[in-house]
């Protein structure tokens, strides 16, 4: 049998080898591909290595780093490594140390005291207990305010009728009930003209041993009724200034208490023990509040108060538990933040929300309380507040500046001037001067005052110093050797980024010289080696 060729067997054997052929050169290409591409790994890791030493023998500042690399003994290569991580180990803990110190907030208060030629003076408030006067009351008032201030009892008879004139008690007996309760009635305006006023209550007051005005006082309304603040801050106006210090050099006024007035009513509940005035020395920009705060002096004596002066300076949080407010932002009312301001404030809030109205010395624009409205709401809604038991949203924050006047007060007892120098001692016997006058003299003990400043244990710039210092001890380093590191980093990294850009260039340029191979190989006329061609010259004379 022979085997002829009918052209398949020639076409076949074509293809195939043409197959083999494109095969072996696409192989050929990618080997050498490949080959170049693991010689071209070999050279990047070797130039790395040495981008590597010669960044850590001539660029770094790091100390220790260029004996590993340019050593050549292997002991002292290990020795120097060890004691790189050692010195690197111990860099790490101090400043985990100090980030952990930093992150806990705590703060140091600093005390310093400080000398001024001349000291700015305290402002200076006086009330008498006593609020309203006995003799400035009408009929007309004790038919509105009788019941609700407890002084007329329920069949409208008075409760202590030995208190009032006979006068008073003729117009009394003849004053027609339903007639007076239509007749309007202000309790503002009422306050402040049974008050007691300036002209009556301070009968002499001297300034560094000059007269004082009337100018000088400023009417303000409080718990007591109507008061006198000396040196209240104005816009405009000078402050007082002590130039000196000791009882000279100071502020010494006459208060007359006027006993013979006292009337006790309920809505002041210190006018049924005490007699004489309620004295609170605070800051110009501070609103008095001598519902809770202040202390007492009484009659037939000469008050001595040797003032301090000591400003606190608070850190908010996170240095402390509580946030504090800079004085500077002020209130609604007040220009300035305190806690004394914030406390009225929320005081007055807390009646209108509850009785719908405010008393008269609370500030806003709100209704004034009827005594009505005073003796079943407004009383006793702020004693329970004040008390703890009324919870109301409006937390006041400590100030993140506040001043102290801190007093030692000393006392001695009062008799008649009979030098005359003393106006209000010298017009008076002796029994009323000891039922009635009372002397004050304000001086500043020193020109100096404290301040007590809370300050961050550390700051952001001693947690650098403390890294730097640490760096610089146990590396050799600084912070511009950190830039150095980061700087080695980002030239290593655009290096791999420009390598791997080349590679894939690379091997887009070998993927498409394959395929030019294929498409030659198909194209071209049959080419087959000396071989291959006897091989089929043998297929094609072999008989079966």
């Amino acid at each position: 049998m022979e085997l002829r060729d009918n052209g398949y067997g020639i076409g076949r054997s074509r293809k195939i080898n043409n197959n083999a052929y494109s095969e072996s050169l696409s192989f050929n290409i990618a080997s050498r591909s490949l080959s170049t591409d693991g010689s071209n790994l070999e050279s990047n890791s070797r130039s790395a290595s040495l981008r590597w030493v010669h960044w850590a023998s001539q660029v770094s500042d790091i100390h220790g780093v260029k004996h590993i690399v340019s050593e050549s003994s292997r002991f002292r290569k290990l020795l120097w490594t060890l004691f790189v991580l050692t010195s690197l180990g111990v860099l790490l803990f101090q400043f985990c140390e100090s980030a952990w110190n930093y992150a806990q907030f705590y703060h140091i208060t600093k005390l310093d005291v400080e000398y001024l030629p001349h000291m700015p003076f305290p402002a200076v408030t006086v009330c008498n207990f006593n609020k309203y006067r006995r003799s400035a009351i009408t009929p007309t008032d004790m038919v509105h305010i009788g019941q609700p201030l407890g002084l007329v009892d329920t069949e409208r008879n008075l409760n202590n009728p030995e208190l009032f004139s006979d006068e008073f008690m003729d117009k009394w007996n003849n004053t027609d009930w339903e007639v007076e309760m239509k007749k309007p009635f202000d309790f503002t305006e009422f306050t402040r003209r049974a008050g007691h006023h300036f002209d009556e209550t301070i009968l002499e007051a001297l300034w560094n041993g000059h007269s004082c005005t009337p100018e000088d006082f400023r009417d303000f309304l409080t718990h007591y009724g109507n008061c006198f603040i000396f040196n209240q801050y104005e816009e405009d106006e000078d402050q007082y200034h002590s130039m000196r210090a000791g009882t000279g050099n100071g502020l010494r006024i006459v208060l007359d208490v006027h006993s013979h007035e006292h009337i006790p009513t309920t809505d002041l509940e210190d006018s049924f023990i005490n007699v004489g005035f309620k004295l609170m020395i605070h800051s110009p920009h501070e609103p008095p509040y001598l519902k809770q705060l202040g202390f007492a002096v009484g009659p037939g004596n000469h008050y001595f108060l040797a003032l301090k002066r000591q400003e606190i300076i608070r850190l908010s949080t996170p240095y402390t538990s509580k946030v504090c407010e800079k004085s500077s932002e002020g209130t609604k009312h007040f220009h300035e933040y305190s806690m004394s301001a914030c406390r009225i404030e929320c005081e007055t809030s807390l009646l209108v929300q509850e009785c719908g109205c405010k008393l008269v010395e609370q500030p806003g624009n709100a209704s004034v309380c009827s005594p009505q409205q005073v003796a079943l709401c407004a009383h006793e809604t702020l004693d329970e507040y004040i008390e703890g038991h009324i919870e109301f949203d409006c937390p006041c924050d400590i100030p993140c500046k506040s001043e102290l006047y801190p007093v030692d007060v000393s006392n001695s007892g009062l008799k008649r001037d009979i030098t005359g120098k003393s106006v209000g001692l010298s017009n008076y016997s002796i029994e009323y001067i000891k039922n009635n006058i009372v002397m004050l003299t304000i001086f500043y003990e020193e020109l100096n005052f404290e301040t007590i400043e809370q300050l961050p244990e550390m700051s952001i710039v001693d947690l650098l110093g403390q890294l730097g210092g640490n760096m610089g001890l146990f590396l050799g380093a600084s912070i511009l050797t950190i830039f150095q590191i980061f700087e080695y980093i980002f030239d290593e990294f655009k290096f791999c980024i420009s390598v791997g850009a080349d590679r894939n260039q690379q091997k887009r340029k070998n993927k498409k010289k394959i395929y030019e191979c294929d498409d030659k190989s198909l194209q071209a006329p049959l080419s087959i080696p000396s071989q291959q061609a006897g091989i089929i010259r043998g297929f094609r004379n072999t008989t079966v």
